[in-house]
């Protein structure tokens, strides 16, 4: 219980930490963290593909170097006509009778430059390329700021500034929770944490150690108890998640009733309580039963070897050579290894069968004694082993019959005759006596 205490408490910690972070992201909760950071790359990529298309319109300049070289063209226009002016001007100044003819320029006095033919053409071919290539740098200007490209690429610089302050707030919020719990602080935590569960295995290993005394079938039948009660609390858990679901279902059917919201989130956080109480339940109880196991597998393992041992001795004797048996989960005879040849029980005949069940029973009860006497009941036995098998069979029953009562009944005596120890009573006798 304290263990389970001081996780809740590490949970409400943790708890307390995410939500202190995330009120320092101006998020909700992770999913809106993660849609602000996600925006942010799209927001970037956005940024970037508008400083393409606004290079591609401008040619890699700015806004101001554009206006600049509108400007620049239309100064250049301006000259260009003063300069025509001053031209026509000098020519009516030098030859005011007009007699020299210059090619493209009338005869006489010229007041309108547009009258020019040949070299006006030139200077307005030259003017109007200035002045088409000033209309084109002012429609190029006039449409970068009609699409908006300088508003939206200072939106996106905002917008990188707020994610920027974001990033900075997180960094300062990390190194503000490594000043509240320094890694020192934390690796203590951590070796407490490693203390406790080495005193856990410690504990362990106690009751392991314990368990040894505790009487088997009392241990599966605990063990049995505690399956039951594992299967019960999964079916519980099963059925606490469909109360679940089945409230989910009806929050999102009545999302506009204030009322049945409010009695379904009731009913949600109840079962969460109740499926994390059957979950520490159902971990107690597979706890249990692995306890359980394992002190089954110890007892058994305490209780194969001499019973191995008592049996293969016995086996000895009626085989008259070594003999080797493999032995399943409840000391049943599997399987046996004779002059070379390994046969399972069921392939094995059936006076051999019904001979290793006379061992096995027979090797019980000289555990059992102690080196006290235990009574033993044979019924109509070796009737299907040859006399071979008999008379060895006779060898061992004589041998434990002089430390245990070794009852045999049967109808035929001849099998039992080559016991020295023996005492035959016939049933009129016995019928008698009663």
């Amino acid at each position: 219980a304290r263990d389970v205490h001081e996780a809740d408490d590490d949970v409400d910690r943790a708890t307390a930490d995410h939500n202190r972070r995330l009120t320092a992201l101006g998020a909700a909760d992770v999913s809106a963290a993660e849609d602000l950071g996600r925006r942010r790359s799209v927001l970037e990529e956005e940024l970037r593909e508008l400083r393409l298309s606004l290079a591609q319109v401008t040619g890699d300049r700015t806004v101001a170097e554009l206006a600049a070289a509108r400007d620049r063209a239309a100064a250049e226009v301006g000259v260009a006509a003063q300069d025509m002016t001053e031209a026509l001007d000098r020519l009516r100044e030098e030859d005011p009778d007009d007699e020299v003819g210059v090619d493209g320029i009338p005869v006489g006095a010229v007041t309108d430059p547009e009258s020019v033919s040949a070299t006006a053409d030139d200077l307005r071919s030259l003017s109007d390329a200035a002045a088409r290539r000033a209309e084109s740098l002012q429609e190029e200007l006039d449409t970068a700021t009609r699409a908006g490209a300088v508003v939206r690429l200072e939106g996106r610089r905002r917008e990188l500034a707020r994610s920027v302050s974001v990033r900075d707030r997180l960094s300062a919020a990390l190194q503000a929770a490594r000043e509240e719990t320094p890694d020192s602080d934390l690796d203590r935590v951590v070796d407490e944490r490693r203390a406790a569960v080495q005193d856990a295995e410690e504990a362990c290993t106690a009751a392991e150690e314990k368990a040894g005394d505790v009487d088997v079938d009392d241990l599966a039948a605990l063990a049995d108890a505690a399956a039951v009660r594992v299967r019960r609390l999964r079916e519980r858990a099963v059925a606490t998640g469909n109360a679940l679901s089945e409230a989910s279902g009806k929050l999102s059917q009545h999302g506009g009733v204030a009322e049945d919201l409010a009695e379904t989130r009731t009913t949600r956080q109840r079962a969460e309580r109740e499926a994390r109480r059957v979950e520490r339940q159902a971990a107690a109880a597979h706890l249990l039963h692995t306890t359980v196991q394992q002190a089954l597998t110890a007892a058994r393992e305490r209780y194969e070897a001499p019973f191995r041992g008592t049996f293969e001795k016995l086996a000895r004797t009626l085989y008259g050579a070594p003999v080797d048996f493999e032995f399943d989960a409840d000391l049943t005879v599997a399987r046996r290894s004779f002059q070379g040849v390994s046969l399972d029980t069921a392939q094995l005949s059936g006076g051999a069968r019904e001979q290793l069940s006379v061992l096995t029973r027979l090797a019980v009860a000289d555990l059992v004694g102690g080196g006290d006497a235990v009574p033993v009941f044979i019924d109509d036995a070796l009737g299907f082993s040859d006399r071979g098998r008999i008379g060895r069979m006779n060898l061992v029953l004589d041998a434990l019959g002089r430390d245990h009562q070794i009852i045999v009944l049967t109808c035929d005596v001849a099998r039992f005759e080559g016991i020295a120890g023996a005492e035959f009573v016939p049933m009129e006798q016995v019928r008698a006596g009663a």
